[in-house]
């Protein structure tokens, strides 16, 4: 995987370079997503997260310093018990805390989350639950997530066949019901 930045001067990475090689052996088989996040320092990090190569369901991250250094792929992965995606995670910051999303590995449709504090990540949640996504719901691609007008906004397709997409919002308390979008349609993904 490789990574660039845009400011000024357009595209580049460190050292004049067009784009850079994130660090160590990374690899996957579906982009990354990525988020800032403020530490209790004040020293903002862009986090990265992904899903592994092909065969590799496992969901790694990292967190880049704004220097050129990244830090070394997240072991263990994603939050514990061990997390797994077919299609990769989502990122988003709400309430000064940085939130994972994904879809289930392969035959599994259930949406999953999680949230990190700048220094350890949460268990990994799974609806339905009280205060976690609202129930019941899946999705044959994952979800998406961005933060709005002072809520956590989550948004998926469907599970197979089911190509609406639906969407829940999350206030720091607990989800609404999932609701659609109306006249729009998601779309198949194949999984890697």
């Amino acid at each position: 995987m490789y990574f660039a930045y845009y400011d000024d001067n357009g595209w580049g990475a460190p050292n004049g370079q067009s784009q850079q090689q994130f660090p160590s052996i990374v690899q996957s088989c579906v982009g990354p997503s990525l988020a800032a996040l403020i530490d209790d320092s004040g020293i903002e990090r862009l986090y990265a997260a992904w899903k592994g190569k092909t065969g590799d369901q496992g969901l790694y991250y990292t967190q880049y310093d704004g220097n050129g250094e990244w830090s070394e792929q997240g072991q263990p992965q994603l939050p514990i018990p061990y997390a797994q995606s077919s299609v990769g995670p989502s990122l988003a910051v709400f309430m000064g805390t940085l939130y994972a999303a994904w879809k289930g590995p392969t035959g599994d449709q259930g949406l999953y989350y999680a949230y990190y504090d700048g220094t350890e990540w949460s268990s990994e949640q799974e609806p339905p639950g009280p205060s976690y996504f609202p129930s019941p719901i899946g999705s044959s691609v994952g979800p998406s997530l961005a933060e709005f007008n002072g809520k956590l906004y989550a948004m998926w397709k469907g599970t197979n066949g089911d190509h609406r997409l639906w969407y829940a919002s999350y206030d720091g308390a607990e989800w609404s019901k999932q609701a659609t979008v109306p006249g729009n349609t998601g779309q198949e993904v194949m999984p890697c």
